[in-house]
């Protein structure tokens, strides 16, 4: 069966967040039983491309059930990927089902961890920023590998629950897509071609943010954007604060001290600065 989707039980879908006892009930479908050495070894194959994906500010959990008699050669083992949420209940991120007894967990672990980074069933490929691993696997056998993916590991013996192999800020800079609310690093977006203010996970994203609001908000945005340095100035020009009738040079200085603004030339009245002010009644 060369097509992966053909192999999911019908309730696994985008948009459906499940129990995990649904999960494993729809694993018992003869149809999932999945040969590691063939799909999921494929996008394992495919390391190199994981390494680049984009980071999303997410963490997925991994953990592991058999079905049927562990001594039994028949015996089915499920993984699941799922994503961790505040919620109660978890958005399934993958799963894979395979028999026992001939593939390792470790081997089984990672590749399922490749196959969900690369056809997620949602939005396009990308990886977790963190990966709590909750099953049985010898952890330190392939944490290097996880490593390799650039994929911070959470809650081991191994890491003392400190997170691996943190990524340096500059690398790991969340934007926030402007109609799902979607966490990741720029290279997973697409902008605004006309503003290029906001940031979409995919073209779907940026049609229903459109229609909804953003047909109203892009001209603005873009006018704000264009008048930036002007209208820095006019919020301290024209605040409630520095309009009235009794403003005084010291409540103009702890005005501009409460905004972390003071000495900094963007108040035309302040000239604290020796630089050049060419604003009228500076």
């Amino acid at each position: 069966m060369s097509n992966l989707s053909d192999m999911k039980p019908k309730c696994f879908t985008a948009e459906d967040v499940f129990k995990f006892n649904e999960i494993l009930e729809e694993a018992k479908d003869p149809q999932l039983l999945v040969c590691n050495d063939s799909i999921f070894e494929q996008s394992y194959a495919q390391s190199d491309r994981i390494k680049t994906l984009p980071y999303q500010d997410t963490c997925w959990a991994m953990e592991e059930v058999e079905l049927g008699d562990s001594n039994e050669r028949d015996t089915k083992r499920v993984i699941i990927v799922s994503e961790l949420s505040f919620q109660s209940t978890q958005e399934v991120v993958e799963m894979s089902v395979a028999l026992a007894a001939s593939v390792s967990l470790e081997k089984q672990t990672l590749h399922l961890l490749s196959h969900a980074c690369l056809h997620p069933p949602k939005k396009h490929a990308r990886r977790p920023h963190y990966l709590l691993l909750k099953n049985n696997v010898n952890k330190r056998s392939i944490l290097k590998d996880i490593q390799d993916f650039g994929i911070n590991l959470f809650g081991t013996s191994v890491t003392d629950t400190v997170p691996v192999n943190v990524n340096p800020p500059e690398e790991a800079l969340f934007y926030v897509c402007h109609n799902c609310g979607l966490k990741a690093t720029q290279d997973f977006f697409i902008t605004c071609p006309k503003c290029s203010a906001v940031y979409y996970c995919d073209e779907t994203c940026q049609t229903e943010a459109y229609h909804q609001r953003h047909r109203l908000e892009c001209q603005k945005f873009s006018a704000c954007m264009n008048k930036e340095n002007s209208l820095g100035r006019f919020c301290f020009e024209f605040s409630e604060v520095c309009t009235q009738r009794k403003f005084t040079k010291q409540k103009l200085f702890n005005f501009l001290k409460c905004h972390d603004v003071f000495d900094q030339g963007l108040w035309r009245r302040e000239c604290q600065l020796s630089c050049y002010n060419d604003i009228p009644y500076g």
